[in-house]
């Protein structure tokens, strides 16, 4: 990782090498094209470059000693971009990872974040949880901090650190419609593991049946 410089805008994931063999700490994910195997959380470039790693072990997983006494979520996001702390980055999450919280502590340490948020997390406004009808918008803002409801099919509750509540007209098949600019970027930022996959699997190393776990891995 001293070689190289990654790009500003870098997704936080999870990835999933296939295996079917017996392991201990071998997870399902049903969204993945091979649904079983070994998983990694994942910090990969726009481009599909896999930056950093953290190999899932369950309650063994290895991260940064300095953010143990984070929650989970957390210490796996600020595991993965210790490195790039107060370099001017921008991280994409999802609402597993993200908190208000853990947003606090990269703003701190100069350090930008869009994602996704649960509504029942900590420290959301309780103003926005609210019903909405389709297309319609609510912001709140705390400092730099801006988080963001937005109904389409369903409510999308967004936290970030680089918009205001802008909306963008985008012609769908249904027509012309408004997203938020924090939505947007998101959808075209968030797909590097998913990239990173696809790339993998054209190597016949990826599909390869070997015996043990680790020559997988490697």
């Amino acid at each position: 990782m001293t070689s190289y410089v990654p790009e500003r805008d870098i997704a936080i994931d999870e990835s999933l090498i296939g295996w079917k063999g017996r392991l201990g700490w071998k997870q399902y994910i049903p969204s993945k094209r091979k649904r079983f195997g070994i998983k990694l959380f994942a910090l990969c470039e726009t481009s599909g470059y896999m930056y950093n790693f953290i190999l899932y072990t369950g309650a063994d997983t290895i991260y940064e000693a300095q953010h143990s006494q984070e929650p989970v979520t957390s210490r796996i996001v600020l595991s993965l971009v210790d490195s790039l702390l107060d370099k001017g980055y921008r991280f994409f999450l999802d609402n597993y990872y993200t908190s208000v919280d853990l947003v606090h502590k990269l703003v701190k340490q100069r350090t930008d974040c869009v994602g996704t948020i649960r509504a029942n997390r900590k420290g959301i406004p309780k103003d926005l949880q609210v019903k909405l009808s389709k297309g319609q918008s609510v912001a709140r803002y705390n400092r730099k901090i801006m988080i963001q409801t937005w109904h389409d099919k369903k409510d999308v509750l967004m936290i970030t650190t680089l918009h205001d509540k802008t909306m963008e007209k985008v012609l769908t098949k249904k027509g012309e419609i408004e997203k938020p600019t924090c939505v947007l970027e998101y959808n075209k930022k968030m797909g590097g593991v998913e990239l990173a996959d696809n790339y993998l699997h054209y190597y016949g190393t990826a599909r390869s049946r070997v015996k043990k776990y680790y020559m997988k891995m490697f």
